[in-house]
């Protein structure tokens, strides 16, 4: 009558012998195990208070497993860099910092060149090039501009 909707014929023996155990109780009963729900503001957290914690550390605080928590912090945008988990995407703020950053290096080297020149070619080098190719020109040329005014 029910074709494929049926249940299996092992499904009934397993509830026949439950019945007769004496327990009519049909819903599912707790099972051990892992949780199934992981909060993901629990691993940001704790990516944002140590970038340099490992998946294995992580999962192993939270009592989840190794691939939970990178499926969770792929999925909250992060990735693993030299062992440190940054932010996947790079925002304007992250090209901002580094800008800030070279300049900051520079300040003090201002008569050796070759510490310019390794500062831009690092920053040039970086994947942000790609993403704010405008605004590497602009560094680029007004530095050229600054060592030919020197």
């Amino acid at each position: 009558i029910y074709g494929e909707d049926a249940l299996k014929l092992r499904q009934c023996q397993n509830w026949v012998t439950k019945f007769q155990s004496g327990d009519f109780n049909v819903k599912d009963a707790p099972r051990s195990g892992r949780p199934i729900e992981i909060d993901d503001d629990k691993i940001k957290a704790l990516i944002d208070s140590n970038r340099r914690l490992t998946t294995r550390e992580i999962a192993e605080n939270l009592n989840i497993s190794k691939s939970s928590v990178e499926n969770h912090s792929k999925r909250l945008g992060y990735i693993s860099k030299l062992d440190i988990s940054v932010p996947h995407e790079l925002k304007e703020i992250h090209l901002t910092k580094r800008i800030d950053i070279c300049d900051s290096l520079l300040k003090p080297e201002e008569n050796d060149p070759f510490l310019k020149r390794v500062c831009v070619r690092l920053l040039c080098a970086s994947y942000v090039h790609n993403v704010f190719p405008d605004i590497l020109l602009y560094i680029v040329s007004s530095r050229q501009r600054e060592e030919n005014r020197n």
